[in-house]
């Protein structure tokens, strides 16, 4: 996990994400990794940092899926409240 945000936080990665979003990424790199069983999930909630990090404002949030041949029978889908959009996982998307 370490390796990964390491990644993140690089100024290459950093400046790809300025580049693309057109907003300024020059704060602390946040990372953690989730694992969900079947019924698990995640409910409504924003992307806020809490903690020691919580006076920083996140601009960018990335979502990782490392499950190959996900069926979308199975769910997981993050639904962006507004405006509404549904992305469905899929591999290293």
């Amino acid at each position: 996990m370490s390796e990964l945000a390491n990644i993140f936080d690089s100024a290459q990665v950093k400046e790809w994400v300025r580049d693309i979003s057109g907003s300024e990424v020059n704060g602390t790199t946040l990372a953690g990794a989730s694992h969900y069983a079947a019924g698990d999930f995640t409910g409504l909630h924003t992307d806020r940092a809490g903690g020691v990090h919580a006076k920083e404002k996140r601009r960018i949030a990335y979502i990782l899926h490392l499950t190959d041949n996900w069926n979308p029978k199975f769910g997981g889908d993050m639904v962006w409240m507004n405006p509404a959009y549904v992305f469905h996982p899929s591999f290293n998307r």
